[in-house]
Formats: structure tokens, C-alpha cells, sequence
């Protein structure tokens, strides 16, 4: 069953899904999907079908502008320290005053950064070494379970999803030992319908 989003690229968060002999597979990762999708490797030969949905950018916010806007709120001024070197100084003569100023902003500089920081959720994959399936979850009841198994291993964080504010509904499926992760709810009607695959819902929300 073809998932026909078309092979859309938003950038480096878009999470494609890729097929190859029943299986499929889900990366982020320009190189990874360069490496599978290639037909000179012998981890390629799958077929990109396309964006499957946006994940989190985990990217921290600029914490140089933050710490910009602070030094300037504290009153401190940039100024050439050494031959082409510039730095954030405080001209109050009193040095106890100045080393306090410049404790306090670098403390609301780091505060400020956490709280751009996306409210996210990891996602996990891990690997059954005994019949080739790869499971994408977000529910750390689950990975620690199948983490602590001999069988499978664990491969770390695939990417993240936003835990509150995603918009689009991503649904996991499972045929045997295969999983399926989907956001087309008639293919997911489909495959549940016409080809065996058991829905076991939405199991996380992406963009």
C-alpha cells in the first residue's frame, strides 16, 4: 500500500517513511536517507515515499541573543577587551557589584534559553536483532521493556515530537512482528479492513 505524499522536503524536519519488501522505516536523517535509498550500499534499495510528517525542532533558541539582550538591560557595554577580542563589560568601580552583575546575567541569560527550549518527547527506536523489526515509540513504559530484552537493541533517540502542541495524529499499526507508523486514516482503514493490520492508535502527535 503505496502512502502517496510525495516526496516533499521541508527541510531537516521532515520525517520521511521509507518501504522495501513489506518493512518500513522512518528517518530525519539526510545521510541515512541518502544511505537507504541508495542502490550502491548494501544497507539500500528502499523507496522514499515521501514526507510522512514534521517532528520537533530540538534545536535551542540562540542563547547569544539572549545573552545580548541581558548585558544591555544590566547596563553593561561591548567593548574591544584585547586586539580583536569583545566582550560584555561592566564599568561600575565597585568589582563585587560588577562580578554580581555579571553572575545575574548570565543566570537570566541561561533561564531564558531553557524556557524557549520546545516542550518535546523523545522518540525511541530500537531494533529486534532476531526478526529485523525496528519499533519507533514514545511511551518509555514500552522502550524500557523491549530495552531491557536480549533481542532487541536499543538504537536512541530517532527524533521528537512536540508534546503538546502537535497537530497531526500519528497511528501505529502491527501485522506479526511488523509495525507501521501512519497519519492516512484510510489507510489505516485499509490495511485494519483489507490486509490484517491491527490499529492500535494514535501513539503520538507530530506537525
Amino acid at each position: 500500500f503505496a502512502h502517496n505524499t510525495g516526496a516533499d522536503l521541508y527541510g531537516d524536519t521532515t520525517v520521511h517513511r521509507l518501504s522495501k519488501g513489506g518493512e518500513h522505516f522512518y528517518t530525519a536523517d539526510a545521510a541515512e536517507l541518502k544511505v537507504l535509498t541508495s542502490k550502491l550500499t548494501t544497507r539500500g534499495g528502499w523507496s522514499d515515499e515521501g514526507r510522512l510528517f514534521e517532528k520537533a525542532d530540538n534545536d535551542s533558541a540562540d542563547l547569544a541573543g539572549f545573552t545580548v539582550a541581558t548585558y544591555k538591560a544590566l547596563g553593561a557595554e561591548y567593548q574591544e577587551v584585547a586586539p580583536n577580542e569583545y566582550a560584555w563589560v561592566f564599568t561600575d568601580s565597585d568589582a563585587d557589584k560588577v562580578k554580581a552583575l555579571e553572575a545575574k546575567a548570565a543566570d537570566i541569560a541561561a533561564q531564558l534559553d531553557d524556557a524557549a527550549d520546545p516542550i518535546i518527547t523523545q522518540i525511541h527506536r530500537l531494533y529486534n536483532k532476531s526478526n529485523g523489526d525496528h519499533v519507533w515509540t514514545s511511551d518509555e513504559t514500552e522502550y524500557n521493556a523491549l530495552a531491557a530484552k536480549d533481542s532487541w537493541n536499543d538504537e536512541g533517540i530517532a527524533f521528537y515530537v512536540p508534546a503538546f502542541t502537535g497537530t497531526t495524529a500519528v497511528t501505529r499499526l502491527y501485522k506479526g512482528s511488523r509495525h507501521l507508523l501512519s497519519t492516512d486514516s484510510n489507510e489505516q482503514k485499509v490495511l485494519s479492513k483489507k490486509y490484517g493490520w491491527k490499529v492500535e492508535g494514535t501513539v503520538f502527535k507530530a506537525y
